[in-house]
């Protein structure tokens, strides 16, 4: 089903752009005729498609065609045959599901976005029944929380069940993946919404898929056709993923404004952003609590339809919330107090947040954050320990193409090129070397250094384990034999006394040996 959904999406589009020429032309009324033959309904139809049961979706299959049918014969005159020839195909294509076998039923939008092709994971958890639930089932829904002190006491009495765990973890991974934290903290920078919320909502709205609209899980290319309609209303061409989430978050959702951002207030905004329906139903919302003892069965399978006995195979939000706090991604504690990162934004694993450099004791002088640096630190007369951590920081400005001097004074140059820095990370420029610039600054140096499963053989550990380090680009900083690098491999020496090939190749083989008897 989901090839259907895929060519739904694809004709979507290319209407919007048929409409878009046809407007440019001034042919405003086969404009509206390919608007209400073919965009409108086939919005309509994904949903449906979506949403519904097997005979449900059978129904929308056999109505799909007659409107491709219609579609085809109406607009033979007035669309390219580029055009006709993607409706002809797409009706071809129908007719062959419709008469084939059943579908995997699928349900609720959140829950039925496709994962992105680049990473094909499931988000789903394999099928319970609801005698497995109601055996581990803890409560009903006659004390749903509804003040913000019982979201955080729900919290932390909530029992996730066993087979849970794992889903929620890859959901973690996915959230502090660098690539994918990175673009949520561009929409951090842009809306003030913290990174990892907006990761949340990505989850929950597209299974991840950068293609989507966060709003609703619409496709990209072009404004959305589900509720919210028409979003964003500036849409254009090439608009990015984190232009449409900025809409969704301020414009939609009005989330800018938001200033408690405490775990009470923040489950109860989640709850209100997927809707209070299960409330009168007396269901513990799945989008918040699927996976605990909390939830068990019931769901709405599309707009003010709710089966009550259907039940989510969805991670819910406060699942996740705690898997991040267990791994000491977030900080969550008490009722007011504000929920913040424990490790630094795109650091992307919880590993390299909490290396271990105990077997490379010099190591953990180059990796330990020297505390918080800013112009006007390192200057003539101040302390030894303060020109150096200066001068690390213009070090690894330097591995990163960003020229300075690396002569331990925090001025003007440094500033700048620390700036820089931020820029490209998309974090806020100061200029201030604070534990998360500092954590990106050394990434490579950390992954570097983050045990990886040995290869069959020791020989081969050591050949791994060598192109680890040189995909990394270890070079000398601040002339021949200098630089955090040559530290790292001559045991914290450097200079011209330390020539550091046998010194790489010494390190190489320990961290090697150490990574294949583990």
């Amino acid at each position: 089903m989901s090839d259907i959904i895929q060519k739904i999406d694809a004709l979507i589009y290319k209407g919007q752009e048929q409409i878009r020429q046809l407007k440019a032309k001034g042919e405003m009324a086969k404009a509206r005729a390919v608007f209400n033959q073919v965009v409108k309904p086939l919005g309509n139809s994904r949903l449906k498609i979506i949403e519904g049961n097997l005979q449900v979706i059978a129904i929308e299959l056999n109505s799909l065609s007659g409107v491709l049918e219609k579609a085809i014969q109406d607009l033979a005159r007035d669309v390219d045959s580029f055009f006709l020839n993607d409706l002809v195909l797409a009706k071809k294509e129908v007719d062959v599901v419709k008469g084939g076998p059943g579908v995997e039923l699928r349900s609720g939008r959140a829950e039925d976005t496709e994962i992105a092709p680049q990473a094909p994971v499931d988000f789903k958890v394999e099928s319970e029944t609801a005698d497995e639930i109601r055996a581990d089932a803890t409560a009903s829904g006659g004390d749903l929380p509804r003040t913000k002190a019982e979201y955080v006491k729900k919290f932390k009495n909530m029992v996730i069940r066993e087979k849970w765990f794992n889903l929620a973890d890859k959901i973690v991974d996915r959230i502090i993946d660098p690539d994918n934290a990175k673009r949520y903290r561009e929409v951090e920078r842009r809306s003030t919404v913290p990174w990892w919320y907006v990761g949340l909502l990505h989850l929950m709205e597209t299974s991840f898929n950068f293609d989507k609209h966060i709003h609703n899980g619409d496709p990209l290319g072009a404004r959305t056709v589900n509720v919210p309609v028409g979003r964003p209303p500036l849409w254009t061409v090439g608009m990015t993923w984190e232009d449409s989430a900025v809409d969704a978050l301020t414009e939609v959702k009005n989330l800018d404004e938001v200033t408690d951002w405490s775990l009470g207030a923040i489950l109860l905004m989640m709850e209100k952003w997927n809707g209070l329906g299960y409330r009168k139903h007396g269901v513990y919302s799945p989008f918040l609590w699927s996976g605990s003892t909390y939830y068990e069965e019931g769901k709405y399978v599309r707009d003010g339809v709710f089966d009550p006995k259907k039940i989510s195979d969805q991670c819910g939000i406060s699942i996740v919330l705690k898997r991040m706090e267990d791994r000491k991604v977030l900080g969550i504690s008490g009722t007011a107090k504000i929920i913040k990162p424990k490790m630094p934004a795109f650091v992307g694993s919880v590993s390299l947040a909490n290396l271990d450099t105990s077997f490379f004791k010099h190591a953990e002088a180059e990796l330990k954050f020297p505390k918080i640096l800013s112009m006007g630190m390192g200057g003539p007369g101040d302390t030894k320990q303060k020109r150096e951590a200066v001068g690390r920081v213009q070090e690894w400005c330097c591995y990163h193409g960003l020229r300075t001097g690396v002569d331990g004074d925090y001025g003007g140059s440094t500033l700048k090129v620390v700036k820089r820095f931020q820029a490209r990370i998309n974090v806020e420029q100061t200029g201030i070397v604070d534990e998360e610039t500092w954590s990106l600054l050394t990434r490579p140096m950390r992954e570097v250094l983050e045990t990886m499963p040995p290869a069959r053989t020791l020989n081969e550990t050591v050949i791994q384990v060598a192109q680890k380090h040189i995909d990394q680009r270890p070079i000398e900083i601040g002339g021949n034999n200098f630089g955090p690098w040559v530290r790292l491999y001559m045991k914290g020496k450097e200079g011209n006394a330390y020539p550091w090939c046998a010194g790489f190749v010494s390190f190489v083989g320990s961290q090697a040996a150490k990574s294949f008897d583990a």
